[in-house]
């Protein structure tokens, strides 16, 4: 899984991270409230949302990996967008909207 190799510098944010960016993915259209099991969980995300050694491309940066070694395997890759993904890492802020968008990135897999 592209989520174990990410590396915020302390293996607690990593483990908060890896369930927080399970949680959104699994429910993309929820408030962080309906995503999270429960209120302990919720106010974990918040934690993670507002910490500062926390960034969205760290959080990426595994998946970025993977993707590049998907697209190596392959002599033609057609990477198609719509306008609502088009936002690069770098301008990414920390918003729920964003954190969503990283854990929507981050369970797609190749076909």
């Amino acid at each position: 899984m592209e989520l174990l190799g990410i590396d915020l510098g302390d293996q607690r944010l990593n483990q908060r991270s890896v369930r927080v960016l399970e949680a959104l993915a699994a429910k993309p259209e929820s408030s962080i409230n309906a995503a999270c099991d429960g209120w302990s969980d919720t106010l974990a995300a918040d934690r993670l949302f507002d910490n500062a050694a926390v960034e969205p491309e760290k959080i990426l940066a595994p998946h970025v990996q993977a993707t590049q070694e998907r697209i190596k395997q392959h002599p033609i890759v057609l990477m198609l967008q719509t306008p609502r993904n088009l936002t690069s890492v770098a301008t990414l802020q920390k918003t729920r909207a964003a954190w969503t968008s990283i854990a929507l990135a981050c369970s797609i897999t190749p076909t």
